[in-house]
């Protein structure tokens, strides 16, 4: 018999979707959560459906210390602006952003 996996918790501050609604800025979901970000997160965070970045179906792990999301996530966003924050993202992904990110970035 197999151990029933564990869900993620998740902790969510209400207060954060309508400062977050309120941004001048598109939002885009950058989660491995996917279309189910919307389904599950939005409606705590009182946020609407959102657009989403697909990842690919295999993750695999750092490449030469660059997280897995900012080979994707870079040609994603096409040189425009944006701000991205993820607990994943080191030095590595800053200079990877720095040298293939024409626009602006704010990667935290």
């Amino acid at each position: 018999m197999r151990k029933p996996v564990k869900p993620l918790r998740v902790w969510l501050n209400p207060g954060h979707g309508p400062a977050l609604d309120a941004l001048p800025f598109g939002l885009v979901r950058a989660t491995t959560w996917e279309e189910e970000a919307n389904t599950f997160i939005a409606p705590v965070l009182g946020l609407p459906e959102l657009p989403f970045i697909p990842w690919p179906s295999l993750r695999p792990g750092p490449r030469g210390g660059v997280f897995w999301k900012t080979p994707e996530f870079v040609p994603w966003a096409k040189g425009r602006a944006f701000a991205w924050a993820d607990d994943g993202i080191t030095e590595a992904d800053r200079s990877r952003v720095k040298e293939h990110h024409d626009g602006p970035a704010l990667i935290a």
